[in-house]
């Protein structure tokens, strides 16, 4: 039922302001011959490029028409993660994260020494294809989160974490050897056939 007078309310309203912005034509007084004259003219077709204006409203050109608002998303800082401490670990844990740090600097060190032999080998004139090096680097960023992780878990969710971790390696270590047998095969001397 509060929809029926909202709607009629409205309606009414439209009306009320559309009777403002068109004032209601005059008649006109009987002629001579006893008819009344048409006060309104005949419509012409509209050659109006804004073709829903009314006569009344003024063309705009496109340096008129002003652009809509751009809204911006509101982008709120992700909360700080709070480590969880050494004292919450177990030995097994602790050990594990050491072990996997000091595994992951020696990746990381091998990995930079590669990418200087490639650099070299690529400023002396020679074709090189990146595929390895990204590869070997994106594996390496992948550990480096994995690890990072391992700060922010509970002792409960760390043997989840801990496959994840070992696969990330495991992929890390096979990209290294993949890069290093490339960067070796364009060290070698070719001999010619």
């Amino acid at each position: 039922m509060k929809f029926l007078y909202t709607a009629l309310i409205a309606l009414s309203l439209s009306h009320l302001g559309a009777a403002q912005t068109n004032p209601t034509p005059e008649v006109a007084a009987p002629n001579q011959t006893g008819t009344r004259a048409n006060p309104t003219p005949t419509p012409t077709p509209n050659t109006n490029p804004n073709a829903n204006s009314t006569p009344n409203d003024p063309v705009k050109t496109d340096s008129q028409v002003t652009p809509q608002a751009v809204t911006t998303p509101i982008i709120r800082p992700e909360p700080t993660p709070i480590p969880v401490p050494a004292t919450a670990k177990t030995g097994d844990q602790i050990g594990y994260e050491d072990q996997m740090q000091i595994r992951f600097d020696e990746a990381a060190k091998t990995l930079k020494d590669l990418q200087t032999r490639l650099e070299t080998y690529e400023k002396s004139g020679h074709d090189i294809s990146l595929n390895q090096l990204q590869t070997a680097q994106g594996n390496r960023s992948v550990t480096r989160t994995k690890l990072k992780q391992l700060k922010f878990i509970t002792p409960s969710q760390w043997s989840s974490l801990q496959s994840g971790i070992d696969k990330a390696f495991s992929n890390l270590d096979s990209s290294i050897v993949t890069l290093k047998s490339y960067v070796e095969s364009l060290e070698k001397p070719r001999t010619a056939p």
